[in-house]
């Protein structure tokens, strides 16, 4: 499956700004660099400001406890919201591939 096409990118998209509106305006988006920036801007204001929010907003979207772990122990400080923000998008994009595999019927 490819991420980057515009219709996934507009579900995902969706998918943050309707969970805790992690993107706003996701609607002009149009691919998933763009995505991907909005999102770590988002993050950046609440490592800033409100660090638990952002932990509880990991925790719901799924993301791994060991991968988070990573990013804030080995990334340079500057990259993190960038880092997070792809941890974010690839546990979208693998919840994506999961509600298509079986919407679809297809079996493993």
């Amino acid at each position: 499956m490819d991420m980057s096409s515009q219709e996934n990118v507009r579900d995902i998209a969706s998918a943050l700004h309707s969970s805790y509106e992690l993107v706003p305006c996701y609607a002009t988006l149009q691919s998933i660099d763009e995505l991907r920036n909005a999102l770590a801007e988002h993050i950046t204001a609440l490592l800033s400001t409100q660090p638990e929010k952002l932990m509880n907003i990991l925790y719901r979207f799924d993301v791994s406890e060991d991968k988070i772990h990573e990013v804030f122990t080995t990334v340079f400080p500057f990259d993190i919201p960038l880092k997070v923000a792809d941890l974010i998008l690839e546990r979208q994009q693998q919840k994506l591939v999961t509600r298509q595999l079986y919407s679809s019927g297809k079996s493993w």
